[in-house]
């Protein structure tokens, strides 16, 4: 059996023994799942048309497809407000250009004083408060002030971290 429980378990607690959700949780997560993964699909994906538009006819009393309920159901928003973040197709071979090192301090000062760049960009974001911030800092080689400083403030719903990081860097360029 896929219980793995003995002939005197009580049967009410076999599902839970099992690791089972009961059928009504069971059948709400599948929909759920479902609808979202409606909502995220690219734009450019034919169906992402009929789920915006089952969204704006969810009201329809008459002849109402399960499309049209299931936001409804679990008060989604409409579609065209759910993120979706696209992931960039890369073989699997790939490595980072980039070097990331994350150093003590005193080590860090010195791989960056021996470094045969002419330029050095440091960068750091943070979030606090709702809020999420990023600043790059350039220096040219041999001199002690930056040549130039950018800062970023924006609200956290509206940025992640990463992207105010981003941003940043943008605008340093």
């Amino acid at each position: 059996t896929i219980t793995g429980a003995m002939k005197s378990s009580p049967t009410d607690l076999l599902d839970i023994h099992a690791g089972l959700l009961p059928m009504d949780l069971l059948l709400k997560k599948i929909c759920h799942r479902a609808v979202l993964r409606l909502y995220t699909l690219p734009k450019q994906n034919p169906v992402t048309k009929i789920a915006i538009e089952a969204f704006r006819k969810q009201n329809v009393t008459k002849m109402s497809t399960p499309l049209r309920l299931l936001p409804l159901l679990f008060n989604l928003p409409p579609p065209t407000e759910v993120e979706t973040i696209s992931l960039p197709n890369r073989p699997g071979h790939w490595d980072i250009p980039i070097d990331i090192q994350i150093l003590k301090k005193e080590d860090a000062t010195e791989i960056a004083r021996n470094a045969p760049t002419n330029y050095k960009i440091f960068s750091d974001g943070s979030g606090h408060n709702g809020m999420v911030g990023a600043a790059a800092v350039l220096y040219k080689q041999g001199e002690l002030r930056p040549e130039a400083t950018i800062r970023y403030l924006s609200r956290r719903r509206q940025k992640r971290r990463w992207e105010a990081i981003r941003s940043t860097a943008q605008a340093q360029t």
